[in-house]
């Protein structure tokens, strides 16, 4: 390795020690597992339906006489930011699991392998009771990937609409604290939050453009639908 790689590796290490070791307590223990699974892909897709769904309850927009097409309708009608974000959430996993086929160990992995060898004796990985440790294909980290993709379609869409920072924020604060769990409980080292990091982003922004061309093609198809019905008539 040469001298910059070596440094790289190094702080790697020494970050990864000093958040899963240095600020382990019982009360992290039990939350940052919450925590992590919110950076699952199917959860996150879960949730965002679910807010659309609530929007439209909170509109009024939801009747028991009509419950499925109401919640249906309720969905259809946030397609604006509801699409965006499921197809960054979908690009980023794709992404992220592309690049997984090329091998690195996650922290248990390696550090496993180093006492083994007699090597690194001063460094004990903390474990959460209950949390099954990852031990393969560690880069880059996929719940930050997904996490940061919705925070970048939100932010995104603030800026277009010159309002919701809050939202942003929130969403922001959401993708720290997942990418901060993922190296508390032990299956990521900081360099793979990070990687995850970029990866989110240029999802997300490919997400919008993905989202921006699918509407336009349906505008257009609805504009050919209706011109053919006035000609008809």
């Amino acid at each position: 390795m040469s001298d910059i790689a070596l440094s790289v590796t190094s702080l790697d290490r020494e970050l990864f020690t000093a958040i899963n070791s240095g600020l382990h307590c019982s009360l992290l223990d039990r939350i940052m597992p919450a925590i992590t699974d919110l950076g699952l892909s199917h959860v996150q897709a879960v949730c965002i339906v679910l807010i659309a769904i609530f929007r439209g309850a909170a509109r009024r927009e939801i009747h028991a006489r009509n419950l499925v097409r109401d919640l249906w309708r309720s969905v259809v009608r946030a397609r604006h930011w509801v699409g965006p974000i499921i197809v960054s959430i979908a690009v980023s996993g794709v992404v992220t699991q592309s690049i997984k086929r090329t091998h690195r160990d996650r922290p248990t992995e390696y550090y496993a392998r180093e006492h083994q060898l007699g090597r690194s004796m001063d460094v004990q990985v903390h474990t959460i009771a209950g949390v099954r440790a990852i031990r393969f294909n560690g880069f880059p980290s996929g719940h930050t990937a997904t996490s940061v993709g919705i925070a970048t379609v939100v932010t995104l869409l603030a800026l277009r609409r010159r309002s919701r920072w809050a939202v942003a924020a929130f969403a922001w604060s959401c993708a720290t604290l997942i990418g901060f769990s993922r190296v508390y409980v032990a299956d990521h080292w900081p360099g793979d939050v990070a990687g995850g990091v970029v990866v989110g982003m240029l999802s997300g922004v490919c997400a919008l453009w993905i989202a921006g061309r699918l509407a336009k093609r349906s505008n257009a198809k609805r504009a050919c639908a209706a011109e053919r019905a006035v000609t008809t008539s």
